[in-house]
């Protein structure tokens, strides 16, 4: 749970299973309050919370590229993000920090 630490931080890097994680997380809860949204019949409710998971989301991915040592902003291109969050990043320390497998 590295991504409720660092949820605005985007300096350092994130591992596969960090980014993994807090993308299991964000579906489990929108689809959670999408039913209590059905519930209390309040069907916006799923939104408001995807834009606060928002925030969490890109910084998590923006380190994830860092992890990969890439720009952070390039989580930002479609298809390239989603080839390097199935990579694994670099082995040792990179221009963004060391590694985080390492550091757990």
């Amino acid at each position: 749970m590295q991504f409720i630490r660092k949820w605005v931080d985007i300096k350092g890097r994130a591992s596969r299973i960090e980014f993994w994680s807090l993308l299991f997380f964000i579906t489990f809860a929108l689809l959670f309050f999408g039913f209590i949204g059905e519930l209390i019949n309040f069907r916006m409710l799923p939104a408001y919370i995807g834009l606060i998971l928002l925030i969490p989301f890109l910084a998590t991915g923006m380190r994830r590229m860092q992890d990969a040592g890439k720009s952070g902003f390039l989580f930002f291109i479609p298809f390239y993000n989603f080839n390097i969050a199935l990579n694994p990043g670099d082995k040792g320390q990179n221009t963004y920090g060391s590694n985080p497998r390492l550091e757990m």
